[in-house]
């Protein structure tokens, strides 16, 4: 904490938080904090180098003080040292990814490439354009992977980045490869993983241009089933993906259809807009299967009490007269879901 507490109060100082207090300041100057940060990020790669090593060692329930100074002195290093110390970092996890491939590890023991991910998601917002490439590529690997610790990680690295202007940028730059392994990896994602990946594509979504409005035809099978999830943060998240999705193509845009799995390479795009979407979430009424059937109501049921007045009455009247065929059904589950949805309309 001290040391932390050291990065922290001479950054607070330096960039003006206590510039009222007049006694203070002739003890104390900005311009003296502002050398004291200057020399502290001299040290940083060196006493980053020893945090990692007592992060690494630490169990897992008592890292977060160890992350939070590290996170202080993260900010304050210069984009060389940054560059080195990811790339040592991700030559570990490299090792550590290999090494953990060939041999089986013991129940309950903490793996190394996991640590290894672990200040690879704290570094994300701060290294430099020059790490981008590798960081997009580890990325890509370890969401494949099939320990659920690594895919929770990876997805966190989108998150992560959205938290600084240049990482936004990094996004924007690699998003149409980020949004194929994405959807490339639908049917990989772990259960444990599976609020992480939202919170990504949640992220993904704040930035999308409007001509890759087929992302979202792309993840919304998956989106409304997991609405049914049984973790809460999964299903709160599911519902407000759902209502970020509606409010993304109410922007307008282009969906090129073409890109989509099942449509011809000739398909014509089309225009982005909430009616467009509402009739993609409808067309999981036409599903094979009753539990299918039942969410895709629920998720109209979600979509209708949202943006209620921004639906035309045409629309609406159609919709209402789709979901009302389904209140006659013997099956309970889509029953109750019609019903539900009665209630709203």
């Amino acid at each position: 904490h001290a040391l932390r507490l050291l990065v922290e109060s001479n950054v607070a100082y330096a960039n003006g938080a206590l510039a009222d207090d007049e006694l203070l300041s002739q003890q104390f100057s900005i311009k003296e904090a502002q050398s004291n940060v200057e020399y502290l990020a001299t040290k940083s790669s060196n006493i980053l180098a020893v945090l990692f090593n007592v992060f690494s060692q630490t169990v897992p329930e008592s890292r977060g003080f160890v992350m939070e100074t590290i996170d202080a002195y993260l900010s304050i290093s210069s984009p060389t040292d940054l560059e080195a110390t990811f790339n040592k970092v991700s030559s570990l996890l490299k090792d550590a990814l290999e090494s953990e491939a060939n041999q089986q590890q013991a129940k309950n023991k903490s793996k190394l490439s996991v640590t290894m991910m672990d200040l690879v998601v704290a570094m994300a917002k701060y290294v430099p354009e020059s790490s981008y490439y590798a960081l997009f590529m580890i990325f890509n690997q370890v969401v494949t992977s099939e320990e659920p610790l690594l895919q929770k990680r990876a997805y966190r690295i989108i998150s992560k980045l959205v938290e600084t202007p240049t990482g936004t940028q990094a996004l924007s730059k690699f998003i149409e490869s980020i949004e194929k392994v994405i959807i490339d990896n639908t049917n990989n994602v772990h259960p444990s993983a599976k609020a992480a990946r939202l919170s990504a594509i949640s992220t993904i979504l704040a930035i999308l241009p409007s001509d890759h409005l087929n992302f979202i035809p792309g993840v919304l099978s998956e989106i409304t089933l997991s609405t049914t999830s049984v973790n809460e943060k999964t299903r709160e998240l599911s519902y407000k993906t759902l209502i970020e999705m509606g409010n993304v193509m109410n922007k307008g845009g282009v969906v090129k259809l073409s890109k989509l799995d099942g449509f011809p390479d000739d398909t014509p795009d089309s225009e982005g807009s909430l009616e467009e979407y509402l009739k993609m979430v409808l067309g999981g009424l036409g599903g094979d299967n009753n539990h299918q059937i039942s969410i895709t109501i629920t998720a109209i049921s979600c979509l209708i009490y949202e943006f209620k007045d921004q639906i035309s009455t045409d629309l609406l009247v159609e919709i209402t007269s789709t979901v009302d065929l389904f209140l006659t059904t013997n099956n309970k589950e889509i029953a109750k879901s019609a019903i539900g949805f009665a209630k709203i309309a």
